[in-house]
């Protein structure tokens, strides 16, 4: 094992077997050199840990407090020495294509999942397919035919749509959404609550909108009911649309961090009903797909 001693690895193999010849086959060695290196571990530890019976070993009580309590040990550093050959191995060095769907919302955050992915997860060959502009109604049947495809290996969106028996949907936390609006037609104390309803609403998509939580619908009250929606796949676009005052965005934190820094003239206003709207980005993938690395890098993209 790379994380841990030939001490250790032998005492527990040793432990588990009750046989010095039967951990040494699973060891791929011969039975003397294991019970060379147990006798030297008895010596530094100062007490036997193994009586020695014919044709098998047992544990004294020392050795079974002491196997007991390295167990869970062990065992973790097992996993963590798995799931390192599992990233490094040339089969999951991934040597095929990283595609990351996505239409247009979670393009701003791409950038650093992507140095992570070829940090952390040693994916060769990143993409990123924003592609997926097109109507509602359309997009998930688009979507899922690429994911079976192969076309793309994860989608991120915040589209909740239905598990179906080859993809499935894991869902990330919620994002507080905070308003944006242009800094030149803000009165003295402006808030969310009373400037939502005023201007026409830029998103990505009406997707979006509709899986905003705690959000009142366009058709919901009175007051809201003369409330726009504006489709603007293009986040730079949205931002423009923003800055000239012509209309107001809903941002996720991504959103507002990417946004202040491109416009300094667009001001993010909280809201003070409660609860805050917020949505949750979701990734979907085809279920075979979904495990290591690709699970810990979905969990970085949808955080």
């Amino acid at each position: 094992m790379l994380f841990c001693s030939k001490h250790l690895k032998y005492f527990m193999e040793s432990a588990k077997k009750e046989s010095f010849t039967l951990a040494a086959d699973t060891l791929c060695i011969t039975p003397s050199p294991l019970s060379r290196i147990i006798y030297q571990l008895e010596q530094r530890v100062g007490c036997q840990l193994f009586e020695r019976l014919p044709g098998r070993t047992k544990l004294t009580e020392e050795g079974m407090a002491l196997y007991q309590e390295l167990l869970p040990c062990y065992e973790r550093i097992q996993r963590v020495e798995d799931n390192w050959h599992y990233r490094r191995s040339e089969k999951l060095t991934n040597s095929g294509k990283l595609v990351i769907g996505t239409s247009g919302e979670y393009i701003n955050k791409i950038p650093a999942v992507i140095k992570r992915a070829v940090q952390r997860y040693h994916y060769r060959d990143i993409y990123i397919k924003n592609n997926f502009m097109i109507d509602d109604s359309a997009r998930k049947e688009t979507i899922f035919s690429s994911l079976m495809k192969e076309e793309i290996t994860v989608y991120v969106t915040t589209e909740h749509y239905p598990d179906n028996d080859d993809i499935i949907r894991i869902d990330g936390t919620y994002q507080i959404l905070r308003l944006a609006i242009a800094n030149d037609i803000l009165a003295a104390e402006s808030n969310a609550d009373d400037i939502i309803y005023t201007l026409p609403l830029a998103q990505h998509n009406s997707a979006f909108f509709k899986q905003c939580d705690s959000f009142i619908s366009l058709n919901y009250l009175p007051e809201h009911r003369n409330l726009t929606l504006l489709t603007v796949p293009d986040f730079t676009h949205r931002l423009d649309l923003v800055k000239s005052g012509v209309a107001i965005s809903l941002m996720t934190p991504n959103e507002v961090l990417c946004s202040a820094d491109l416009h300094k003239g667009i001001t993010f206003l909280n809201f003070k009903s409660y609860p805050t709207p917020s949505v949750r980005y979701c990734a979907y993938t085809l279920r075979h797909k979904y495990k290591e690395p690709l699970n810990l890098l979905i969990s970085d993209l949808i955080v």
